[in-house]
């Protein structure tokens, strides 16, 4: 799967997809050992990046997730600045930028893409 797939996919989200999502990815936050791993991931994939010069790819590929998780949130009529659409937003993003690092950050891919199960989306592949 490829970023743009995944922001197409969250397009789909409905306001119990969105709680779901920000529900499981606040269990994954809410210990020490949980952030320095939450840390790892993200330095795995920006190192990823850099050394495959996508940093600007993943930044828009981001801000596509982003923008899409906005744009359902808005559309189910979800009041803005909501702090669990906010939790998948940020979720989102960092999905998206794990799936433009490929296969060096396959591994994080697949442990982001986790608390998004309900959408039906395999590993990254």
């Amino acid at each position: 799967m490829d970023a743009a797939v995944f922001t197409e996919m969250l397009r789909r989200l409905t306001p119990g997809d969105l709680h779901g999502i920000a529900a499981a990815v606040d269990v994954h936050s809410g210990s020490p050992a949980d952030e320095v791993e939450a840390w790892r991931v993200t330095i795995t994939i920006d190192r990823a990046l850099r050394r495959t010069r996508q940093t600007r790819v993943a930044a828009h590929a981001a801000s596509g997730a982003t923008h899409a998780v906005v744009a359902v949130a808005e559309a189910h009529g979800i009041v803005l600045p909501d702090p669990q659409v906010t939790l998948v937003a940020r979720a989102a993003a960092e999905v998206a930028r794990a799936l433009v690092a490929g296969d060096e950050a396959r591994y994080e891919a697949d442990v982001l893409l986790a608390p998004f199960a309900s959408l039906a989306i395999t590993p990254a592949a």
